[in-house]
């Protein structure tokens, strides 16, 4: 048996154990997941987002909603914490979460999804009514091996809509017309299809297309004209990154399954609380902007960047690092970095076991060969126009430089970390919050 065989029948045992162990915990707790309004988010990138979009619309509508996702879940006036590094939980976490939601008085959970999670069979025992897809980039493909069967993966949510019981709301795929993966999805049987993005497609039965197009940004968030079918309708995000709006489209899609009007939507959206560790600003009275985001993939930093971009900030100054024992996407990160920001601090970001300054100088080398320029501690780095990288593997001490060089006017991008509650150092998870060490920061420089 050769060793590429050996690892898949290896694979294959594996999720046949997370198999039984989902069907078990389950039944442990009588299926909740099929009693439940189930509301699946899958994607590469913008799953967070948009589960938190879309539980505020539900809610400012009225539905008795709960939420799970990557950050946390929210039941009622109760917040859970989810784990660190974890988006779609184990089923031991899982199933008596949603039976909580259930006991709560709660009829509707919306619910990020991994591929993970799908192949891993962790959603196992609940009945999806709406499938949503954000977008399938190039990712874990240390875990799945190659892209068609990353797409495969996401794609089982959307198998499972022809599946288990009709709980009043009609089974409905959620589809970007814009994304790659949209060719394969539409082709999954449900009852009905909301397509946004939709300028990529035309509209055919059962089918509802949305979309929305900018009008204005600035650093306060966005303007935008929602369009559903042949209506439209003004609205305000107070997001930043044009991406975003996207990710709005795809929760104005799920309200569109629950039956909610586009009106009422679009001035929903206009009271949008911040999203922890997503295009999160700080304010402490600083005068430049100060970001938290989780962009951690090349698509998703290569997005934040060039929306901040076009903000036309004096000087673009970007933090962030590579996960060790991970996809080797150092090579994109580091010429993202290069070419999009003005400064590249790069630092740790969940080392794991892996040396950090090998992951450091990985990300140097690629950002040097996409014409980026050395910069030293202590240096305030080049002016608008040029590009400048420094290596400092401390990531507090990481941002602590970055704050002494901003300059007014400047957007300062802490990239990585996002919500999460820990920072993995040599292979030991330690506290972190980044939005409170940014914010400690500036305050001590000022």
């Amino acid at each position: 048996m050769t060793h590429q065989n050996q690892q898949s029948l290896k694979s294959r045992l594996k999720n046949l154990y997370h198999l039984f162990d989902a069907m078990w915990w389950a039944w442990r707790y009588d299926f909740p997941g099929k009693k439940l309004k189930v509301v699946g988010v899958t994607g590469t990138d913008g799953k967070t987002s948009t589960t938190y979009m879309a539980y505020h619309l539900l809610k400012t509508a009225g539905a008795k909603v709960a939420l799970i996702n990557t950050v946390q879940a929210i039941v009622g006036e109760e917040v859970v914490e989810t784990g660190a590094h974890v988006t779609t939980q184990s089923p031991r976490d899982l199933q008596p979460l949603l039976r909580k939601i259930l006991a709560k008085g709660f009829d509707t959970v919306i619910l990020e999804v991994t591929s993970h999670g799908l192949q891993q069979h962790r959603v196992w025992g609940i009945d999806f009514d709406v499938a949503v897809i954000t977008n399938v980039k190039e990712d874990h493909l240390d875990y799945h091996g190659t892209a068609q069967n990353y797409l495969r993966a996401k794609a089982k949510l959307f198998q499972s809509l022809h599946k288990g019981r009709n709980k009043g709301l009609a089974k409905t795929a959620i589809l970007n017309a814009a994304d790659a993966s949209f060719s394969l999805l539409s082709q999954q049987p449900c009852t009905s299809k909301i397509i946004y993005n939709s300028d990529f497609c035309q509209n055919s039965s059962q089918t509802t297309l949305l979309t929305a197009k900018l009008e204005k940004q600035d650093i306060n968030g966005m303007s935008f004209k929602l369009s559903i079918d042949s209506s439209q309708f003004n609205g305000f995000l107070p997001l930043l990154g044009d991406y975003n709006l996207e990710n709005a489209q795809a929760a104005a899609s799920v309200g569109l399954a629950f039956g909610l009007k586009g009106e009422a939507m679009a001035k929903a959206f206009t009271n949008l609380p911040q999203i922890p560790g997503r295009m999160q600003k700080i304010d402490a009275g600083q005068p430049y902007t100060a970001i938290v985001d989780f962009a951690h993939t090349p698509a998703a930093l290569e997005h934040a960047l060039k929306a901040l971009r076009a903000l036309h900030p004096k000087r673009l100054i970007v933090l962030f690092g590579c996960a060790g024992a991970r996809d080797k996407g150092r090579h994109r990160m580091g010429e993202i970095a290069a070419k999009l920001a003005d400064i590249a601090i790069i630092t740790n970001e969940d080392n794991r076991k892996e040396p950090i300054t090998s992951i450091l100088q990985d990300i140097a080398r690629y950002a040097s060969e996409a014409g980026s320029v050395q910069i030293s501690n202590g240096d305030k780095g080049p002016g608008p126009g040029s590009s400048g990288f420094i290596c400092i593997a401390d990531r507090r001490a990481a941002i602590k430089y970055a704050i002494q060089i901003a300059q007014p006017g400047d957007i300062l991008d802490f990239t990585g970390k996002g919500h999460e509650p820990t920072l993995n150092v040599d292979g030991i998870e330690t506290p972190w919050n980044e939005a409170t060490e940014v914010t400690k920061a500036i305050q001590n420089q000022s």
